[in-house]
């Protein structure tokens, strides 16, 4: 029951990229890894998948970068948040989403927290695609 409602919380703080939020949920304890774990979903995974398509109309505001995307990668990564290895149910890494997102600031971001960038440029997803491809 309570894993239940911290998964709709933190999914509600992902798809709408409260730092704030998330900051509160750090700093009362919660370990990003191992709710990780528990939960059974990467939260960047979460944050990169709710973000909404990109239209004529979005790349010329602010979402067009992410809306605080990177800034929220960032943070929940730097509270041990996983970035390798992490793949949804098609096979994606987070690399992966965040091309599929079509927004250079999460790519970036993704990308320059991996360990081995070799590790997730050769990743590729069930049709045999990789984030490059």
């Amino acid at each position: 029951e309570h894993a239940l409602l911290l998964k709709h919380l933190i999914e509600g703080i992902c798809m709408y990229r409260s730092v704030r939020c998330m900051r509160v949920l750090i700093s009362s304890g919660l370990n990003l890894c191992k709710a990780e774990i528990r939960l059974g979903f990467s939260f960047i995974g979460k944050v990169i998948s709710f973000l909404p398509p990109i239209t004529p109309l979005i790349l010329t505001s602010e979402d067009a970068i992410g809306d605080g995307a990177a800034e929220m990668i960032r943070l929940l990564h730097e509270h041990g948040a996983a970035v390798s290895g992490v793949f949804d149910v098609r096979g994606h890494s987070l690399l992966h989403l965040a091309v599929l997102s079509g927004r250079l600031a999460c790519v970036k971001q993704v990308f320059s927290l991996a360990q081995s960038h070799d590790n997730i440029l050769n990743v590729f997803d069930n049709d045999g695609c990789s984030p490059l491809f």
